[in-house]
């Protein structure tokens, strides 16, 4: 995990994604990627977030 980074991982197994993100002194932002094909990065996918650091906001 690095701070203010988004590192992501894709497999072909289910097109599954595994990333990590560390906002610490700027928001991050989710972006699509080219192997998804779409315009944004929840367009034909679910998300499931957890918090391991402190309070976490929305």
């Amino acid at each position: 995990m690095s701070e203010d980074e988004l590192d992501m991982v894709y497999t072909h197994y289910d097109s599954y994604i595994a990333g990590s993100a560390v906002p610490v002194k700027k928001p991050i932002k989710l972006e699509t990627i080219d192997p998804l094909k779409s315009s944004y990065f929840l367009e034909r996918r679910e998300m499931g977030i957890i918090n391991v650091g402190g309070d976490g906001i929305f």
